[in-house]
């Protein structure tokens, strides 16, 4: 799907997805200097109000190239999901991210927010959407094996975080693509492929806890 700007308002009833606005900025940072955002994801660091409004700001220029949405619930910022077309690809392939607010977590509206964003790009005809995560964010693992993800890999030094290259879980679905397995099986196929040995001892308890979300 070739980036449309602003990107389309999409709703399943619970969350909405819509276009990033300045009244988001205070929540985008409070996400932002997380703790979890900081250990599993690129954003700078430090990170300022100032880097917030500029990022609202980009979000909403006609030429970003990318589609970025907040995830709003309630009437409130819970995080965000964007679609990242491959150049060249003509909006055909291309790479997802997201990151919730930590007061919105573990309540399943990433795992919706991905379910729609999935339709739009399903229905565009989109044929690869990748996902990766630094490894030992299960928490980012977990949402896309609901969505249906096929099980995931760790590719050493996919990523770079501040300056150093990190270790990453990755899969690609296929249009229409889905898998239906459990957590443990889904955890136990994953571990000759995708770099356990790596994993904290903390980011272990959550996998094996299947009473978290």
């Amino acid at each position: 799907m070739e980036v449309i700007q602003p990107p389309p308002v999409l709703t399943d009833g619970v969350i909405t997805l819509r276009p990033q606005q300045p009244s988001d900025t205070q929540r985008i940072y409070e996400r932002s200097i997380d703790p979890l955002a900081v250990k599993y994801t690129t954003i700078p660091s430090p990170y300022t109000i100032q880097d917030a409004k500029d990022f609202v700001a980009l979000t909403n220029s006609p030429t970003w190239t990318q589609m970025c949405w907040a995830i709003e619930v309630d009437g409130q910022f819970a995080g965000g999901i964007d679609w990242r077309p491959y150049p060249g690809s003509r909006g055909m392939q291309g790479d997802v991210g997201f990151a919730m607010h930590p007061d919105a977590r573990g309540k399943g509206y990433l795992s919706r927010a991905l379910t729609l964003m999935l339709g739009l790009l399903d229905d565009a005809g989109v044929r690869t959407v990748r996902w990766h995560a630094l490894m030992g964010n299960v928490g980012s693992l977990k949402v896309v094996w609901r969505a249906g993800w096929p099980v995931a890999t760790c590719v050493p030094g996919l990523d770079v975080q501040r300056g150093v290259l990190k270790d990453c879980w990755i899969a690609t679905r296929k249009r229409g693509e889905t898998q239906t397995m459990g957590w443990d099986e889904y955890l136990a196929a994953s571990m000759p492929r995708a770099g356990w040995a790596g994993v904290e001892r903390d980011d272990w308890a959550e996998a094996i806890d299947t009473t978290r979300k």
